[in-house]
């Protein structure tokens, strides 16, 4: 069944607004063309990010994770002669792949707030005055909703790294001599290393795909698309 087609009432009172929101519409067009790029800069075997190089380091920070810490007494090392020194296990995050995960939650957020802007657009029905059908627009907004559900995912595959690297930490200062528990430690830092990367090739395509609607919508509004 043919959706309902929007109608705004009094549309000079929106006027304001509608063209803020237009502008930002073509304002996302130049925007997604620069994050394809620069994710195709952050993929780029050249690159120091995400590369094999790269992963060999974050390798060798997933080994150095677990380290010994000394007692401190009033924010100073106990001397080894006092008998009450001792030290205790720490787990440290991986700082290397603490640096990729930052840089892929930007693009993240970028992309999400991108995208809701262009569902206000079509909510608001700023692309149909441009003569762009409204079950195209339809089409479009179920597009985005779907990859804004793909990439909020992709969110949660993040927190549950941390969760995932904690419970094992938790095991290796319970047991610190069974040596597979630090074995996780690393196997889980190289894995997410690697979903990182497809995070940010779902990134780009998505990025191309808000990039065609975007294009669509400006340059193609009284043609049949």
């Amino acid at each position: 069944m043919r959706p309902k087609q929007l109608h705004i009432r009094n549309i000079e009172e929106y006027q304001e607004l509608l063209q803020a929101l237009e502008f930002d519409g073509k304002h996302i067009e130049n925007l997604t063309k620069e994050t394809i790029e620069k994710i195709d800069h952050m993929l780029d075997d050249d690159n120091d990010l995400f590369n094999q190089t790269n992963l060999s380091v974050i390798q060798t920070l997933a080994r150095e994770s677990v380290v010994n810490v000394p007692t401190l007494v009033d924010n100073k090392i106990n001397n080894d002669n006092n008998p009450i020194d001792k030290s205790h296990l720490v787990i440290k995050s991986n700082e290397q792949l603490e640096i990729l995960i930052e840089r892929v939650k930007y693009e993240i957020f970028l992309f999400m707030e991108n995208a809701e802007k262009i569902r206000t657009l079509i909510d608001l029905n700023v692309m149909y005055k441009n003569n762009i059908d409204y079950e195209i627009q339809y089409l479009w907004k179920n597009e985005l909703v779907q990859m804004q559900g793909q990439i909020s995912s992709n969110q949660m595959d993040i927190l549950i790294y941390y969760k995932d690297r904690s419970e094992i930490g938790i095991n290796i200062l319970k047991q610190p001599r069974i040596s597979d528990y630090w074995e996780q430690l690393i196997e889980i830092d190289e894995d997410f290393f690697f979903k990182l990367r497809i995070i940010l090739y779902n990134l780009r395509l998505y990025n191309l795909q808000l990039y065609h609607i975007v294009y669509c919508w400006i340059y193609f509004s009284n043609k049949i698309i």
